[in-house]
């Protein structure tokens, strides 16, 4: 045998006992062995919430056209049932005009209700 048949078979066979293990590797994986552990409930955890948002930001502008508010919250959750939003982290800004420019004024507040029966802003 020459030596370019021996380097040949040599390097075929090392591609296969590679090609091999990887398939091997490949089928024996599975998503709960590469995935971590995630604690808790699956979310949403009330099962009368319909849907929710991640990392929202909200924006209502009066009909002459000016910025109202500017809502941002970490997670909103929508109950069905009373049509309320529940809000996490939010930061609300309310514009204003005050002496002829724009004021905004920030309520802070951990967790905050939208409910229809709320005033109305003016």
């Amino acid at each position: 045998m020459s030596r370019a048949t021996s380097r040949t078979s040599l390097l075929l066979t090392i591609l296969l006992v590679t090609g091999s293990l990887a398939a091997i590797g490949y089928w024996s994986s599975s998503p709960e062995k590469i995935l971590p552990d995630t604690p808790g409930a699956p979310y949403p955890a009330h099962p009368d919430i319909d849907f929710y948002v991640l990392d929202s930001h909200t924006l209502k502008y009066l009909p002459d056209g000016q910025l109202h508010y500017e809502l941002v919250a970490e997670r909103v959750e929508h109950l069905k049932s009373s049509d309320t939003s529940l809000l996490d982290q939010p930061d609300l800004y309310v514009y204003r005009n005050a002496l002829g420019r724009k004021t905004p004024g920030m309520p802070a507040a951990n967790r905050a209700r939208f409910c229809p029966e709320a005033p109305k802003w003016s």
